[in-house]
């Protein structure tokens, strides 16, 4: 994966988003499977397990500087959350997998980095 090597503002927001928010699933019961799985045409963020249910889990991180009026959520256009559906099936469907579903963390960090804001979306197609 090429863009590990970059390390831009927005890919540091990102990366400390992602790590809030397997924090946030662990705590909460979930098993992380897997971060960052990679197709050419689309990345899961998170894949993690509950009971018997995988869950894809897209996560959207700004911070504060970067708000106005918006909300991590807005970031999630109609066309990505298909590209997300796209690359969860695909997953689902190599792996074999009936039971799954796709949800969504919102981070909103303060100027420094830390955790100011957390909503969990379930079921987001």
């Amino acid at each position: 994966n090429p863009k590990k090597f970059m390390n831009t503002q927005k890919q540091i927001t990102g990366r400390i988003g992602e790590d809030i928010a397997c924090q946030y699933l662990e705590q909460n019961g979930y098993k992380i499977i897997q971060r960052n799985y990679w197709e050419k045409w689309g990345e899961i963020d998170i894949i993690c397990q509950k009971k018997n249910k995988i869950i894809f889990v897209e996560v959207k991180t700004m911070r504060e500087t970067e708000k106005m009026d918006l909300a991590p959520e807005d970031q999630m256009s109609k066309n990505k959350i298909a590209k997300f559906k796209k690359i969860s099936l695909s997953y689902a469907n190599h792996h074999k997998i009936d039971n799954w579903q796709m949800d969504m963390i919102a981070i909103e960090l303060n100027n420094e980095n830390n955790l100011k804001n957390i909503r969990y979306w379930e079921n987001i197609y």
